[in-house]
């Protein structure tokens, strides 16, 4: 049936085929599936909101955080509205969480985690095992793994393999970080087998945790990774260096003819690679590569850019 037959009802088949592909790695086909047009009135149905929340996840995948955080805050406005918010049937706190732990907001998604948890109810169920792998990356290495264990354990009796293998990939990492290498390499296997069992790409820390490689915490920006600005691209260095002299992703846009997405891919990929967590702290680690120029107000003051979807 082609997709202008099925009427509201589009959303449905939509989301669960762009949350496949995304989880898959195949983001340029969930982006052509996000291409069919929706009518409005389906995201006044829950099929609307399980639309948005797959849309944000391909966003997040695709490294557009702040379009991923008003997706899934849209989720929360309807569900709130409609005195319908059923973390089972969309858990939009811990997504909007992990969207702000991807732009370095780590209290703000914490306490988005610690509510999410406080709403599920004390059963063994999918969005209980969320919240806690969620929360736990918010957490001190010391603190994740009795979250993550029991996240892992109701993940594994649901059957959920998919979400198991993150849950399992994020402990390997926390023992990691505790130095515990022998554990960390046997949970890196077993999320390595998980993934390769659902189809999935292997994470690259999973894979150089296997090798037993030591590898820092993949944490988005995390504090004392040391990288030189060598390591950025020609194209991320160019949309760094403007953003510290203080241009909008839209004037960077506009300077480079290319689309404010693409800026926005660009600028979370240096963040993560340089370490940092906003445009104020680009300017230390670029260096003499780039100094801020002649403008008004701080290279941060483009609310209004960080916020486009299109």
């Amino acid at each position: 049936m082609p997709a202008d037959g099925w009427g509201v009802a589009v959303a449905s088949p939509l989301a669960t085929s762009v949350c496949a592909l995304t989880a898959l790695g195949r983001l340029d086909e969930a982006a052509s599936r996000l291409s069919v047009p929706v009518p409005d009135p389906a995201f006044q149905t829950p099929d609307g909101l399980l639309y948005l929340r797959a849309r944000g996840h391909h966003y997040l995948a695709s490294g557009r955080p702040y379009a991923a955080l008003d997706d899934f805050l849209t989720c929360g406005d309807l569900m709130t509205r409609w005195e319908y918010d059923l973390p089972a049937l969309v858990p939009w706190r811990t997504d909007a969480a992990e969207a702000h732990l991807r732009l370095g907001e780590s209290e703000r998604a914490r306490a988005l985690a610690e509510e999410q948890l406080a709403l599920v109810d004390r059963g063994r169920g999918w969005a209980r095992a969320t919240s806690l792998r969620v929360l736990a990356s918010t957490l001190s290495a010391g603190r994740r793994p009795p979250l993550l264990d029991e996240a892992m354990e109701i993940l594994r009796e649901r059957g959920h393999r998919f979400d198991l293998g993150r849950a399992t990939e994020e402990s390997a990492r926390a023992q990691r970080e505790l130095g515990k290498s022998g554990q960390a390499r046997a949970l890196a296997r077993k999320a390595q087998q998980l993934a390769e069992e659902c189809g999935v790409p292997v994470p690259r820390a999973t894979r150089a945790a296997d090798a037993g490689s030591p590898q820092p915490a993949e944490q988005p920006w995390a504090p004392g990774s040391r990288r030189h600005p060598d390591e950025l691209s020609n194209a991320e260095l160019r949309v760094a260096t403007l953003a510290v002299q203080g241009h909008t992703n839209r004037e960077i846009a506009d300077k480079l003819f290319i689309t404010i997405s693409t800026v926005e891919q660009h600028l979370t990929r240096a963040y993560r690679k340089l370490a940092v967590q906003r445009r104020a702290d680009l300017a230390a680690k670029l260096g003499p590569l780039a100094a801020p120029g002649d403008r008004d107000g701080p290279a941060t003051r483009d609310v209004c850019d960080r916020l486009h979807v299109g």
